[in-house]
């Protein structure tokens, strides 16, 4: 009988990420994050381990006026009153491959400056076999 790891049943955790604006900025700006756009990734080549589905607190829209300063606490679980992160077998084996250094790696949107890639750095997952 094989017994399934923690991690095969289920992937939480949280990261926060910090935005600020500068107080010199000529004006404020809109921030929008979005499904899709966060992966754990293996440090090395960046290779996508899994696209993360998650909440943030506090909840949508953001908004950043100059010297404005706002702090997002994603979750990603596997919970029924949350957004569902279910693992595929690939995933999980190639998260479990990967366990001693992961990255969350992904992209916010800016309304005064378009796109700006966000790196973690390396962390250890715990829950594989």
């Amino acid at each position: 009988m094989t017994q399934s790891s923690a991690l095969a049943a289920q992937l939480t955790g949280t990261f926060r990420l910090r935005l600020e604006l500068g107080s010199y900025a000529s004006s404020g700006t809109d921030i929008s994050v979005a499904q899709g756009n966060f992966g754990l990734v293996v440090p090395v080549n960046q290779a996508t381990l899994v696209l993360l589905k998650f909440t943030t607190m506090p909840a949508p829209p953001y908004h950043l006026d100059p010297g404005g300063k706002l702090d997002l606490v994603f979750t990603v679980a596997d919970k029924p009153e949350t957004v569902r992160q279910i693992l595929t077998k690939e995933e999980q084996n190639a998260l479990c491959a990967a366990r001693t250094a992961v990255e969350v790696s992904g992209s916010i949107s800016e309304s005064a400056s378009g796109v700006i890639p966000i790196t973690s750095g390396p962390f250890a997952v715990s829950g594989c076999p």
